[in-house]
């Protein structure tokens, strides 16, 4: 009709507009949300409808940033915390002489299981530890070779242990002696004069 004409140039976002049989035609109406109201009216409630969801919009971010600021200082304590450098030791690099001497007292009397093929640089498995027989090492060393450096195996008895590994020829410094309270142990030495201490309860 010639009134939606003229009130449909509304820029409110609104619904199909009409006009009340009991409305004057001097004030334009429209229905929002099934309700009729006068345009004025509607266009009021729509920007306040608009105001609230920038204002809800502008907290939610401004409460993100915040924390962000908040949590920013714990995450640099945390990172200044961790280590950047976490040693562990993998591999004993040792020394020797005779390697075919060397490798038969690491695998027939210590009884460790050896890793790949025998060479200049044989390798044992102790655990989580490798024991590498280095020959080159060894010829550089010259009669240095051995002294100051002790290999502890930590076994559940130390006694039965060391019986054992004398039994299979290897040749102890001394018996099995208490070094702490509850703590045994027994040094031996292999074919370069390397020190390895047996270690554990008695």
């Amino acid at each position: 009709t010639a009134e939606s004409s003229r009130t449909g140039a509304s820029a409110c976002e609104l619904d199909a507009l009409e006009l009340p049989r009991e409305s004057s035609s001097d004030v334009r109406y429209c229905r929002l949300n099934g309700k009729f109201m006068s345009v004025t009216h509607a266009c009021r409630n729509l920007t306040e409808i608009r105001k609230i969801g920038h204002e809800l919009f502008g907290l939610i971010g401004h409460t993100g940033i915040m924390k962000s600021i908040f949590l920013l200082p714990f995450a640099a304590a945390a990172l200044l915390c961790q280590s950047p450098l976490q040693l562990r030791v993998s591999m004993i690099s040792l020394g020797i002489k005779d390697p075919a001497t060397s490798i038969r007292f690491y695998s027939e009397k210590l009884g460790l299981q050896m890793i790949g093929k025998p060479g200049e640089v044989t390798q044992f498995k102790a655990g989580e530890v490798t024991i590498a027989l280095n020959h080159p090492a060894g010829q550089a060393a010259g009669k240095a070779i051995a002294g100051s450096v002790e290999i502890i195996f930590p076994v559940e008895k130390v006694v039965a242990s060391h019986a054992l590994l004398a039994e299979r020829g290897c040749l102890f410094l001394a018996a099995p002696r208490e070094i702490f309270p509850g703590t045994w142990a027994a040094t031996l030495t292999d074919p370069d004069g390397h020190r390895l201490t047996i270690m554990g309860p008695r």
